[in-house]
């Protein structure tokens, strides 16, 4: 009551009259909140109530419920059941039986031809490196071919004819070194070569 900020209800020039009011008008509000505590209880307890009694509400109609469901005839859950197994059945002949609709023959059709269409637009064609390879391929075995065979002429020579050999002449002095004579080993015949290039038939 002292306080500095203290503000009085009800100034006075008395201080003990103005503590008298101050008292009087602060066991006045205590008064009324505990009359408002008891109102505040009374209403949650009320509140409380009607949850109660909607919570038993609840319970009642759940029951009554479960009773009436155990009370359903014996018969009619057997055609039910019965009624639901024979539509799974027939959803199952139905999933079981179902063909696709996918056509494998044309989608491979459908693949060459984009194949087709990618080998005709392409840079470097996909058939040059295939063509390449055969050719490689070919021109390796000629040469393996070539090479057996020329192993084979090898080891089993060609006989050459008996040719009596001829000696070269010396030189005449009318036309002397005019004429060179070469002989072949394979047919063993002899050749004259002019001077000029054109061949002469070496007679004897």
């Amino acid at each position: 009551m002292q306080h500095l900020a203290y503000q009085p209800l009800l100034p006075s020039g008395n201080k003990y009259l103005q503590q008298k009011w101050d008292m009087a008008s602060y066991d006045l509000h205590r008064r009324k909140v505990r009359s408002n505590i008891v109102n505040i209880l009374f209403l949650f307890l009320k509140i409380f109530c009607l949850v109660k009694l909607e919570e038993e509400w609840a319970l009642k109609i759940q029951r009554e419920n479960n009773m009436l469901m155990e009370k359903i005839s014996l018969e009619k859950r057997q055609l039910e059941l019965i009624r639901i197994t024979k539509e799974n059945q027939l959803i199952l002949f139905r999933l079981s039986h179902c063909r696709s609709h996918y056509n494998v023959k044309s989608w491979h059709e459908d693949w060459l031809k984009t194949l087709k269409l990618m080998d005709s637009i392409a840079h470097y064609p996909r058939g040059m490196s295939e063509t390449e390879n055969e050719k490689k391929k070919e021109i390796s075995e000629k040469q393996e071919r070539e090479t057996e065979i020329q192993q084979d002429t090898d080891t089993d020579p060609v006989p050459e004819p008996n040719i009596p050999e001829k000696s070269i002449s010396p030189d005449t002095p009318e036309n002397p070194s005019e004429t060179i004579q070469i002989k072949t080993d394979k047919h063993s015949v002899e050749q004259s070569l002019a001077s000029d290039g054109s061949e002469m038939s070496n007679t004897p």
